[in-house]
């Protein structure tokens, strides 16, 4: 398409070459990605305990090949991640694993409650006393 332009004589090539380039650049949305379908955004949020909503830290968040891990307040940010649709996963030992469905390219924010995973210990009794050997004297 500019093979024309390297070949160009006279004054008006440079203005040539720079209106097709600026009509390239409006046609491919902006050179910004494609009119804002390959372009990137961050997503930050909060995750906390389901039952009693305190802030989880160290709840790995992950997405589209990003990782983070949350901070001492539940707070994460995932950086660069692609504006298409997306699933953000979040992994703590003790809670079950959750996901959150991104389906908007303008959501930027994501909170998130995770609950106790269901390995419990169930009823544990106290075991019976040892016997008393000097009652049995």
């Amino acid at each position: 398409m500019f093979a024309w332009l390297s070949s160009g004589r006279g004054r008006g090539g440079a203005l040539a070459a720079a209106v097709v380039l600026m009509f390239a650049l409006v046609a491919c949305g902006g050179g910004g990605g494609g009119g804002g379908t390959g372009g990137t955004r961050d997503i930050s949020g909060k995750v906390v305990d389901a039952s009693t909503l305190t802030a989880l830290p160290g709840v790995t968040v992950s997405s589209s090949g990003k990782t983070t891990i949350s901070l001492q307040d539940g707070s994460f940010l995932l950086q660069g991640l692609p504006t298409t649709a997306l699933i953000v996963t979040f992994q703590l030992t003790g809670y079950d694993n959750s996901t959150a469905q991104v389906n908007d390219a303008t959501t930027t924010v994501v909170n998130v409650q995770m609950a106790h995973s269901g390995g419990s210990l169930g009823n544990v009794t106290q075991p019976p006393p040892p016997p008393d050997f000097d009652a049995l004297q």
